[in-house]
């Protein structure tokens, strides 16, 4: 039996993320691929439970517990969901993982970037993604493009995108960070392209890497 692949998507808020999984999962189905979704924090047992404590308002969680807690979750995961995946020939599609970790509390939230590998190392059995879809947003074109889809959207604005543009100026530093150090498992999309666009580059991308 083949081995699974692991294919995480990331990238910003409002980069469409969602919408390009939907039309993956279509894709890879059309073509016999079993696949799992793998979601992070609260898919296992365990992870429910550490879902509801980072959740809780009572009382505030620190950035370097809230990190762990976040990594104890995808131990977890991979543990009973990702690793038993891959060795039984899934696809395993991931709607953010620990490249969310690094651009969002270490470049944008200030942890240690050395410390916090060296965990997410640890957490993820040394598990390398077999592709990593990076939609990208040129961040001078940000703030309009968030603005936009947030109003097309018609949604409250969760905590994340809440922040203001000095925030996201450094998540946006920690995805090209490491895309720059990652490219040969990374691929960097312009999420400005039409949805047919950005769906017909990744399909040629697992076709390419996969068949």
């Amino acid at each position: 039996m083949n081995k699974g692949k692991l294919i995480i998507f990331e990238g910003m808020e409002c980069c469409g993320k969602g919408t390009q999984i939907e039309k993956l999962i279509n894709y890879l189905e059309k073509n016999n691929k079993e696949i799992i979704i793998a979601k992070e924090p609260g898919q296992t047992e365990a992870g429910k439970i550490i879902r509801e404590l980072l959740l809780q308002t009572e009382f505030k969680i620190n950035p370097n517990t809230q990190m762990l807690l976040f990594n104890a979750c995808r131990s977890d995961i991979y543990d009973k969901i990702i690793i038993p995946g891959i060795e039984n020939g899934k696809y395993i599609i991931q709607d953010r993982s620990w490249p969310s970790t690094i651009a969002y509390q270490v470049f944008a939230g200030g942890l240690d970037l050395y410390k916090t590998e060296q965990i997410i190392q640890f957490a993820t059995h040394d598990i390398v993604p077999d592709l990593v879809i990076y939609l990208y947003i040129p961040i001078e074109k940000y703030p309009e493009t968030f603005k936009e889809r947030i109003e097309r959207r018609n949604e409250t604005l969760n905590s994340f995108e809440k922040n203001n543009m000095d925030y996201f100026s450094k998540v946006f530093e920690g995805y090209e960070y490491l895309y720059n150090k990652n490219k040969e498992t990374w691929i960097k999309i312009d999420a400005l392209k039409s949805i047919e666009e950005i769906h017909d580059q990744i399909a040629r991308e697992i076709q390419t890497r996969f068949n």
